[in-house]
């Protein structure tokens, strides 16, 4: 159990970067061009639950 947690921990919570996903390279190429450009520190990902936005924020993250 303990050797789980010690895996799980990431620094700020961030889960492990997926070694697989579908359908996200565009809205990946489309935040990351939307946070460069345009200078932002803070930007909102919203939709129901299911969607991909914690998996689009990890990539983008990593």
């Amino acid at each position: 159990m303990e050797e789980t947690a010690q895996q799980m921990k990431r620094p700020f919570g961030i889960p492990e970067k997926p070694e697989f996903t579908v359908g996200l390279d565009e809205p990946l190429k489309k935040l990351k061009t939307n946070v460069l450009s345009e200078g932002l520190s803070v930007m909102v990902l919203t939709g129901v639950g299911g969607l991909g936005k914690t998996t689009l924020a990890t990539m983008l993250y990593y």
